[in-house]
């Protein structure tokens, strides 16, 4: 079993900059650092960044891990030297990494292309122009 050391897009306490959760076989092609994931996290599903994989973790808090919901991009959105810059920043500022982390990502509307833009009319001089 392979583990992913995930830095969730929530406030937490500086001493947790990070969780463990376990990947699915499944998903261990796409699971690779900062590739964006959506994780559990007190009962709600989160957004969270891959920092690194592990092939183990503590056996006594093995049981109580979960799995990684899904993966939402394939591609890393944010690259290794952006995630050590990450971590400086944070260890600077006393800010969690997870903030950090998605402070310098663009946000998910903003990665979303649209398939298709609505018609704009303008008129000019009482001609008709569809855009």
């Amino acid at each position: 079993m392979q583990y992913a050391e995930i830095a969730v897009n929530t406030k937490t306490s500086l001493g947790r900059q990070f969780f463990t959760y376990k990947i699915k076989p499944e998903q261990l092609p796409y699971v690779k650092r900062g590739v964006l994931v959506l994780v559990p996290f007190h009962g709600k599903k989160k957004e969270g960044i891959v920092l690194t994989l592990k092939q183990h973790s503590n056996i006594a808090i093995e049981q109580k891990l979960k799995f990684i919901n899904k993966i939402v991009d394939t591609e890393p959105i944010i690259t290794k030297y952006q995630i050590e810059l990450a971590k400086k920043i944070s260890e600077y500022y006393l800010a969690p990494i997870g903030e950090v982390l998605f402070i310098m990502t663009p946000s998910i509307a903003k990665r979303q292309t649209s398939k298709e833009l609505p018609a704009l009319e303008m008129r000019n001089n009482s001609k008709n122009f569809i855009v």
